[in-house]
């Protein structure tokens, strides 16, 4: 019955195919058993190598190395290749400032990664199951996840280049203690398991026993059926989200910049899925994103505010009809107090981080037909200045604090703070927008406002064009 059921699984969910390089992960316990005793089986007929390794995470000791040490002597015994690696995960949490589980699951899947590659696999199997499932399920649930949170572990996923699969994620617990009886198969059992000062242990050993018990003796079964419902409208969701993302933005570099008004005609499911999407292709993962910053966003499309930071340096803004989410470098995330002045050439560039953008001046010997450059080039992205007054370059930097400037058309100074509020430039973006400087002065706030100093005249000779611009 375990392995009708385990190919009903791996049929419904295509979780191998004929030529398949399968590494095991194998732990020692009850389910990697199972799990290296029934792909076993379905390696001839499949047509898969199989291959097994081992993490020792260092946490318990003697019985760790045991661990170790029992996993190779079963793989040899079932003439698979094995890959063993020992890491100090307690120590990899406290330089980290991570919490033991964090640590050992960010350990786990790095190995697993790096055994995948020794043995040239193209899926890597673990043995989670229906009762990890609804322990997933129940801790996401008080934790407060949104929907993809609540639909689980999925059956099978990306892992770097690899394919993460779970074929028993449709077997329970007691059938595979049941399975290890009945074939006399010795196993391993962890002791940190049944540490309640772990989350997922005090509700594997408390919480779920009490619903069993007080509410539904048949609760885990109904979480599981939870999660492949929702796992189902999740799916959907994704595949509607992957469409507004190809037709709406795409990968734009540091930043995606998406029309207000058309994102505020998605249904609010699909809109938030958008979101996490460009988030993802942002930061490369989701780690730190919850619902709460999906509200966050939402706040900021709804008008209520013109900014938000969220986690691991991302940024919403709300600027001129347009929703604008960005991720900063590393060395320019948060306020920026001192930043190098970078020499602009002419004809030259300079990179400007923090914007991802390129800044680029050039001389030009015929007057441009100012209506006919505003058609071709976005609004404020290219400004002119009368040539004749610069000798030699320019110096760009970013805004100090006490910065001021003669705005074109006016007759007086008026200092950059002010100019930012008029603009309605949020904080967090004031410190990234570069600043054209010339002997002290401010030529042009790039891509809001030039210095009237240096404006065009009838009688200018000379034009220096200076555009901002992706890279």
């Amino acid at each position: 019955m375990m392995l009708s059921q385990l190919k009903k699984t791996v049929k419904a969910h295509g979780l191998i195919k004929k030529g398949d390089r399968v590494l095991l992960c194998i732990s020692g316990g009850p389910d990697s058993m199972v799990l290296l005793h029934l792909m076993s089986t379905l390696a001839d007929s499949y047509g898969i190598s199989l291959y097994a390794c081992h993490l020792d995470h260092m946490l318990r000791g003697r019985n760790s190395s045991c661990d170790r040490r029992f996993a190779k002597e079963i793989s040899r015994n079932y003439a698979m290749p094995f890959i063993g690696r020992k890491r100090d995960v307690g120590k990899i949490a406290s330089s980290g400032k991570l919490s033991i589980e964090e640590a050992a699951r960010k350990t786990r899947y790095e190995f697993y990664k790096y055994a995948a590659e020794k043995v040239k696999a193209n899926s890597i199997a673990t043995g989670h199951n229906l009762d990890d499932q609804a322990e997933t399920v129940l801790m996401r649930m008080i934790k407060g996840s949104g929907l993809t949170g609540l639909s689980g572990i999925p059956y099978k996923r990306k892992l770097g280049p690899y394919k993460l699969i779970r074929p028993l994620l449709d077997i329970k617990r007691i059938q595979i203690l049941e399975y290890l009886r009945l074939n006399n198969m010795p196993y391993r059992i962890d002791s940190s398991n049944t540490h309640t000062r772990f989350l997922r242990n005090k509700i594997r050993h408390e919480l779920i026993p009490l619903l069993e018990k007080e509410y539904n003796p048949k609760v885990k079964y109904a979480l599981w059926v939870i999660s492949r419902t929702l796992r189902e409208a999740e799916d959907y969701i994704h595949l509607q989200a992957q469409k507004e993302y190809k037709s709406l933005c795409g990968p734009k570099g540091p930043s995606v910049k998406l029309g207000i008004k058309r994102l505020g005609s998605i249904h609010p499911s699909i809109r938030h899925e958008l979101i996490r999407i460009i988030i993802k292709a942002l930061k490369g993962d989701l780690r730190q994103i919850d619902y709460r910053n999906l509200e966050q966003i939402q706040s900021v499309l709804n008008g209520e505010k013109n900014a938000t930071d969220l986690p691991a340096t991302i940024c919403v803004n709300r600027t001129d009809g347009y929703l604008v989410i960005s991720k900063r470098p590393a060395a320019t995330s948060g306020r920026v107090s001192e930043v190098r002045e970078r020499r602009l050439n002419i004809p030259g560039a300079v990179l400007i981080p923090a914007m991802g953008l390129i800044l680029k001046a050039k001389r030009i010997h015929k007057k441009p037909s100012f209506e006919k450059e505003k058609r071709g080039i976005k609004k404020k992205k290219a400004e002119y200045i009368d040539g004749a007054k610069i000798k030699g370059g320019f110096l760009v930097r970013y805004w100090k604090n006490g910065d001021r400037m003669r705005p074109l058309g006016m007759k007086s100074e008026k200092k950059l703070q002010d100019i930012f509020v008029d603009e309605k430039i949020p904080n967090i973006e004031r410190k990234k927008i570069p600043l054209v400087t010339y002997r002290g002065k401010i030529v042009w706030i790039a891509g809001y406002k030039l210095g009237d100093d240096f404006k065009v005249r009838s009688d200018s000779k000379v034009i220096i064009r200076l555009s901002l611009g992706r890279r």
